[in-house]
């Protein structure tokens, strides 16, 4: 793919449907991620599979999509506007789910947050600050998924920053990200004592600057690499779709493996590269479904998929309390097995939908509310609904 600057994309925002898609896709992987050993699915049941090293793959879509949105913008010229809107369309949602996982063992599991966590502790996760916190009983807390917006929360906040580092180069972001998350990495794996268990993923792989790297891959991958293809061949498009998403599987299927047999285990920088090593094959992946016209792509640009992904937020951040609530309260139901599936699929489903209709979307329109910007046209608003 030849290289090209985002002026010559065109001179307004259009959506990338495939890239939406692709968000239900990821969402998915850490739903099935988070089963097994839990429901249904025994512990190796996907093999090597580190199904849940798809947040990675929301990380470098992020940047990819956010640099993509603001392309013909400048956000650092109003960088508490940008914050602002960026807070409101995620913080809702983690709300709203927060409160839900307080209450949702009512009354023993409200007794236990209480029991277990500090006023201002519950405050710190509720203001997206647990991410900083190397302690799992702090970057897990109430819903455990939410630690990656905590680490998306920083990624919108630097955002501004690095896109006036790059006004006139790509590579002063490069060098940015990739010298913090190095940086990070180095200095954590000499000073740091871990005595702990999960301190290593606390500080290697859930800490928002080491993943950095991913986030700023995703701006890079939109700055030097996209450029759509329309008049290419279907052939080729098909082709390097199915390169990218064999190559994707394969890293998602071996990068544990791989970690274990290169660095140390339960070292930060082996966290580190379970979580956020098959980065680079992630954002091939985004540049050749955003810009191609392959089957791969179509696929996800269908009505359905296109639903299922603006949802896809909602699922992924309710998706793991209910699955918590089956385990608990209707698995001992005894309760036909396809019939806990279907009514578990159904409910995260029907939640989801909820969520993204009545706290998602009002939270977005209020956040253009009290910035005073006006709801953009359709060929102008930002794709791939991005967390």
């Amino acid at each position: 793919m030849t290289s090209t600057s985002p002026a010559a994309i065109g001179s307004s925002v259009v959506d990338l449907p495939a890239l939406t898609g692709l968000r239900f896709v990821a969402a998915t992987s850490v739903f099935v991620h988070h089963l097994v050993g839990v429901l249904w699915l025994e512990e190796g049941a996907v093999g090597t599979a580190n199904l849940g090293m798809t947040v990675s793959l929301f990380f470098v879509l992020s940047g990819f999509v956010l640099a993509h949105a603001y392309a013909h913008r400048a956000p650092y010229r109003q960088p508490i506007r940008f914050a602002t809107q960026r807070f409101f369309r995620i913080w809702p949602a983690h709300a709203a789910v927060f409160v839900f996982s307080l209450f949702l063992f009512w009354p023993e599991g409200t007794r236990w947050f209480r029991a277990n966590f500090t006023t201002l502790e519950l405050l710190q996760i509720l203001a997206l600050g647990q991410a900083w916190s190397a302690e799992a009983r702090m970057f897990w807390g109430v819903n455990a998924v939410a630690w990656s917006i905590s680490v998306e929360w920083f990624f919108y906040l630097l955002f501004p920053l690095l896109i006036w580092l790059g006004r006139r180069s790509a590579w002063p972001i490069a060098a940015a990200g990739f010298a913090a998350t190095a940086m990070w990495l180095l200095i954590s794996d000499q000073v740091v004592a871990l005595d702990m268990p999960f301190e290593a993923l606390g500080w290697g792989a859930i800490s928002p600057v080491p993943r950095l790297a991913e986030f700023v891959l995703g701006i890079l991958a939109y700055r030097l690499a996209f450029t759509p293809w329309s008049t290419e061949s279907s052939t080729r498009s098909t082709t390097l779709e199915l390169t990218a998403l064999i190559l994707a599987c394969a890293a998602i299927q071996w990068s544990t493996p791989i970690a274990d047999r290169v660095f140390e285990p339960d070292t930060i920088v082996h966290a580190w590269f379970r979580a956020a090593g098959s980065a680079p094959i992630f954002a091939l992946l985004i540049v050749v479904l955003a810009a191609g016209q392959g089957p791969l792509s179509r696929l996800l640009s269908t009505p359905i998929f296109q639903w299922l992904g603006r949802i896809s937020f909602a699922e992924y951040l309710v998706h793991q309390r209910l699955i918590v609530y089956w385990q608990r309260k209707v698995v001992p139901l005894d309760w036909p097995v396809w019939f806990e599936v279907i009514s578990l699929v159904a409910v995260v489903v029907a939640m989801s939908a909820l969520i993204h209709r009545f706290i998602e979307l009002p939270g977005v329109r209020f956040g253009r509310w009290i910035t005073g910007r006006r709801q953009p046209n359709s060929k102008a608003r930002e794709p791939a609904q991005q967390r």
